[in-house]
């Protein structure tokens, strides 16, 4: 529904669409279930932000909203990871390290490399008990990104993107995702 100013966030498909993609948005790395309002609250905001620039003579009302929430899913994702990247956080190796000593380095008895050498076996089953289509995935991933391994296995990155949800959740479930 598009009064003078332009597409309304209440509007059945608007509201619709603002929950799904929320909804959708939850499900990435970096944001959590408990963030779904907040998240469908900012794209209402940001849609509203749009209204003025929308022209009835460009486009439908409808396909501005989806343009202008498809554009604020794209900016929050990549706000989260430049988060990720902000490097005030990093600290150098050598903080707190007192002059004329070395760095302080854990002691090491062997039991990290068996440790290593575990999970990596832990690994290993765990791919040869997943179907072919997510092994090789996994093989394609751990030479690039996901697109890289979808143009390398000739499938569309919207596939890749639902095979690798699988095997995290593959890998979830044998507690080897943070590996």
């Amino acid at each position: 529904m598009a009064d003078d100013h332009g597409p309304d966030p209440t509007d059945p498909y608007a509201a619709g669409l603002i929950r799904r993609k929320a909804r959708e948005l939850t499900r990435r790395p970096g944001f959590s279930a408990q963030e779904c309002e907040d998240l469908e609250q900012e794209l209402a905001r940001r849609l509203l932000e749009r209204r003025p620039d929308f022209d009835p003579a460009c486009a439908k009302a409808d396909a501005f909203t989806c343009l202008v929430i498809t554009r604020a899913v794209i900016d929050l994702v990549r706000q989260r990871r430049a988060a990720k990247r902000d490097d005030r956080a990093v600290r150098s190796l050598d903080a707190g390290r007192t002059e004329g000593t070395g760095p302080a380095r854990p002691r090491d008895d062997g039991r990290e490399a068996q440790r290593r050498a575990d999970l990596r076996i832990d690994l290993e089953e765990t791919l040869a008990a997943l179907p072919a289509e997510l092994r090789a995935l996994a093989a394609a991933l751990e030479e690039g990104s996901v697109a890289a391994a979808a143009r390398r296995l000739g499938i569309p990155r919207t596939t890749a993107h639902s095979r690798l949800e699988r095997l995290r959740d593959a890998l979830q479930d044998r507690g080897l995702l943070d590996f």
